[in-house]
């Protein structure tokens, strides 16, 4: 499971305890490494999941690192 999944569930799990990880109009922002073959949203928790944790996805843009290597900077904002 892709870290960023499991920081997503993390979450969901200290939303749904009352204790959430970021308050309304937070931003959290991750680097998502993708090599040949993959694509961005192999590593990216589903929309499910990201509409559980009242998290929207706000922006994503390519970082080329080399010929096989690129990582994408993913940012979420917390709506609710």
């Amino acid at each position: 499971m892709p870290p960023l999944v499991q920081l997503f569930e993390a979450i969901v799990e200290d939303r749904d305890a009352g204790a959430p990880l970021i308050k309304v109009g937070g931003r959290l922002t991750a680097f998502v490494p993708v090599t040949p073959g993959q694509s961005v949203t192999d590593g990216l928790p589903g929309k499910d999941l990201v509409d559980r944790a009242g998290m929207e996805l706000t922006d994503t843009i390519e970082q080329p690192l080399n010929n096989l290597l690129a990582r994408w900077l993913v940012a979420y904002t917390c709506v609710r």
